[in-house]
């Protein structure tokens, strides 16, 4: 929990300094390109820090295409909206939308079992904590 926590605390700070560096190169793209340049060099001095086993063929084989290709992908679009929306929506509203986009995907995901996720159904219990977090959302944007 504390992990997970953390993790979200990093969401601001992230979309601030990657907005920040958007701002000073022109180009919300590029801004993402270099985070994820960043990102990689980081992630690479990681896994050589923790000289991790490296699957076998065939192992890697049975991965499918989408494991590949989605995480990357919807990677740079969350950094590059985020830098394009917080300039204009304010940290604090657009902290909250994602997050209300994110538990919605995650109901829905959770509610199919989708993803290898064990099945968790949509309830009333579940409906009323995403009818909460927009009315937050409301009063956030509000004042």
């Amino acid at each position: 929990m504390i992990l997970a926590f953390t993790a979200g605390a990093f969401v601001p700070i992230q979309t601030g300094t990657n907005a920040y560096l958007s701002k000073g190169l022109g180009n919300g793209m590029l801004s993402t390109l270099v985070v994820f340049i960043i990102a990689s060099v980081t992630t690479l001095i990681a896994l050589v820090v923790q000289k991790p086993e490296v699957p076998s063929l065939s192992l890697i084989t049975l991965i499918p295409w989408y494991a590949w290709c989605i995480g990357g992908i919807l990677g740079s679009a969350y950094i590059f909206l985020l830098i394009y929306t917080a300039p204009k929506l304010g940290m604090a509203t657009v902290v909250g939308v994602v997050v209300l986009g994110q538990m919605l995907m995650a109901m829905i995901i959770d509610h199919f079992g989708w993803l290898g996720i064990s099945t968790h159904e949509i309830n009333w219990g579940r409906v009323s904590g995403t009818i909460l977090m927009v009315i937050g959302l409301f009063i956030i944007k509000k004042f």
